[in-house]
């Protein structure tokens, strides 16, 4: 020791920092491990550096985990598959826009969004776009700059394609944002029900009741029901009227604001039917064209000139094209009138076999009326008038249903004319063709609407279904709140009692004893989960909180931990309890806990992450679902989301919270707890 230095510069910082931690003033001259004149050598420093240095290294490998977990949780599928440590759709715009997209057409709708963006050969999936850091200025900037300058043509644009979306049939429309329109199908289907079951008088049943009671199908709860799938790349699919569940969920598209409307595009049906075609440079090749991709092939309602051109729109009217969307005008009716009953006569040989099929009462086959669209009320007719209009009626004289066709004729008939349709739109219309559904402006117009909602708030979406599920588990937190506190107490108690008695008594066997319960923490606690499971069934205890405690009743490490500290507590205090007449329960509640604390704190905190965190137990002892913890009912939630990973973290980081927040606020208690017994 340097005599020059005064002695208090050895353990000034020590001293300090254990007077806060409320170390007693007897143990607080410690030596420090490095001596402040071996600081200023060269060899000390690099020594301490590189111990820094390490130390920071060790913690960014313990931090960035835990980063990516948290910002995988902030995610979705667009973005999850890339393990940023960071969120950067927050504050990059390119990400936003990208993530915002991703999330109105969802992650199996890539071919709707591609004909309408036309991106280029090398991105093909929604992944390809997430790992390009150009393209959304690539494929969006021209879309972008017009609606920042926020010109009166593009507004009026929009509000006569939002009236548009207002005037279509509920089965003429997809659906927008799926999840966030799944969620409002739930509401909307709870609502309905209980309505339904506050008007019926002669008995009561919940409304999840009611709806399997219509629907023929039972659900856990309104959270399960996912929307009814269409299929419009079926071409003989048609929505079952006659199913209950189908015409809640026509019902429920009827009421749905036109921002999740999006018109069935023939555009989009052609570009799924040509990516079965072959390639674009067999395309090419055999049309005499020039086109980058296949996204670039436009549908045209005429026959095309080519011979190969018109074999492949020929067969795509007649095989991929669905059927609900045909129409026959007044003459094709009349022309083929007869030929239909010719069909009919050649299907079912007598009238009154097909009475007897479609429940009808026709007395001729001639009586039975060629549609000019497709019976919805009758299966057995819909089925014949769609084989007949795609086996006998020739393409030519058909009419096809699509949204581009909807749009040019409610345009026409709001403004009369094509010169007035371009001055009210602010640009040159040479041709009905040339008019398109606005679905890109509409898609960028949402999306300044919601731009920082959808940056800060959207991200949260994630926690806030995990919280709803925990919350229709209601027995979740009641049952981790008693099992928390009922271990945290049985531990407080067992424990210091045990060890008290060990350092109170001298026993011949103490040794032995504590040797003995030291032992068992050499056993994982999967070696006794199959005895402990059949000494509980014995006895009767599955299914209750006893059995979710009593196996850690007792831990062999606290044992040891408080008698080593017990026997280090000066015997003059007993001494002196003993004169004044104390009994040995009161001299352990008044003497020996209080000095115990930072000791009995660590206990606590160690019994409540270990019953916090219990899951394999609880599911092993527990098989009712009344009794499952929080654990639990997480576990059957990553089971229930295992498609959706981003799901899955953010389930891990709400199971994270709890065990954060104490250990945030307990920092001091836990370091009293360790630096202690070393005092001692």
């Amino acid at each position: 020791m340097d005599s020059r230095q005064p002695p208090h510069r050895f353990h000034r910082l020590s001293t300090a920092h254990l007077a806060r931690s409320g170390i007693p003033a007897r143990g607080r001259e410690l030596m420090p491990i490095v001596p402040t004149v071996a600081r200023r050598t060269l060899k000390v420093r690099l020594a301490l550096l590189l111990i820094v240095f390490a130390l920071v290294l060790g913690g960014a490998t313990m931090i960035y985990p835990f980063m990516v977990m948290v910002t995988g949780s902030l995610s979705n599928r667009y973005d999850y598959g890339k393990f940023q440590a960071l969120p950067t759709a927050m504050w990059r715009e390119d990400e936003a826009v990208w993530k915002y997209l991703f999330e109105r057409y969802a992650f199996d709708d890539f071919v709707r969004w591609a004909a309408l963006y036309l991106p280029g050969r090398e991105h093909q999936t929604w992944e390809s776009l997430a790992a390009d850091p150009k393209a959304a200025a690539r494929y969006l900037a021209p879309d972008l700059k017009q609606l920042s300058h926020g010109s009166p043509s593009c507004s009026q644009e929009l509000q006569d394609y939002d009236d548009f979306l207002r005037t279509l049939p509920a089965d003429r429309f997809s659906i927008l944002h799926p999840e966030e329109t799944e969620e409002d199908f739930q509401d909307f289907l709870k609502q309905r029900y209980k309505r339904q079951v506050a008007q019926e008088t002669h008995r009561r049943i919940g409304p999840l009741q009611a709806l399997a009671r219509e629907w023929g199908v039972s659900y856990e709860g309104f959270h399960q029901i996912t929307l009814k799938r269409e299929f419009d790349n079926i071409p003989k699919w048609y929505p079952p009227h006659n199913s209950a569940s189908y015409r809640d969920f026509y019902d429920f598209k009827a009421g749905l604001e036109p921002r999740r409307r999006a018109p069935i595009l023939a555009s989009v049906l052609w570009q799924s039917y040509l990516g079965g075609v072959g390639s674009v440079e067999t395309i090419n090749r055999e049309w005499g064209t020039h086109y980058a991709t296949r996204y670039e092939i436009p549908f045209s309602p005429q026959q095309p000139p080519v011979p190969q051109a018109r074999r492949v729109w020929e067969e795509f009217l007649r095989e991929w094209y669905p059927r609900r969307l045909i129409q026959l005008d007044e003459a094709t009716q009349a022309k083929f009138q007869p030929r239909f009953a010719e069909w009919l006569a050649a299907q079912f040989g007598a009238v009154e076999v097909l009475n007897k099929a479609a429940e009808t009462r026709f007395g001729s086959f001639a009586e039975v009326p060629l549609a000019a669209s497709v019976p919805v009320d009758n299966n057995v007719l819909r089925v014949q008038w769609m084989n007949f209009v795609t086996d006998v009626i020739p393409p030519d004289r058909r009419q096809y249903w699509s949204g581009e066709n909807a749009w040019r004729q409610f345009l026409l008939s709001r403004y009369g004319s094509l010169e007035a349709i371009g001055a009210a739109h602010g640009r040159d219309v040479a041709s009905l063709e040339t008019l398109h559904p606005p679905c890109r402006l509409a898609d960028l117009a949402e999306y300044e609407h919601v731009r920082w909602r959808h940056r800060f708030a959207a991200p949260l979406a994630n926690y806030r279904r995990v919280l709803e599920f925990i919350a229709v588990k209601g027995r979740a937190l009641r049952n981790t709140l008693i099992l928390v506190g009922l271990s945290v107490l049985a531990a407080l108690t067992v424990n210091p009692l045990a060890a008290y008695a060990l350092s109170r008594y001298s026993l011949k066997a103490s040794h032995k004893i504590l040797l003995f319960l030291l032992a068992t923490m050499a056993f994982p606690h999967e070696v006794t989960m199959i005895p402990n499971f059949l000494m509980l069934r014995d006895m009767g205890l599955l299914n209750t909180f006893a059995a979710l405690i009593l196996p850690g009743l007792a831990n062999g490490f606290s044992i040891f931990l408080l008698k080593g500290f017990f026997d280090s507590l000066p015997r003059e205090l007993y001494e002196a309890a003993a004169i004044d007449g104390a009994s040995e329960l009161r001299t352990f509640l008044t003497i020996t806990l209080p000095l115990t604390k930072p000791i009995l704190a660590v206990i606590a905190l160690n019994a409540f992450v270990q019953a916090y965190a219990s899951f394999m137990w609880a599911f092993v002892v527990c098989q009712k679902e009344s009794m499952w913890t929080l654990m639990v009912w997480l576990y059957q939630f990553q089971q229930a989301s295992a498609a959706t990973p981003h799901l899955v973290m953010a389930s891990i980081c709400v199971a994270c919270i709890p065990t954060l927040i104490v250990f945030l606020f307990c920092q001091r208690i836990i370091l009293r707890g360790i630096v202690v017994p070393q005092m001692k």
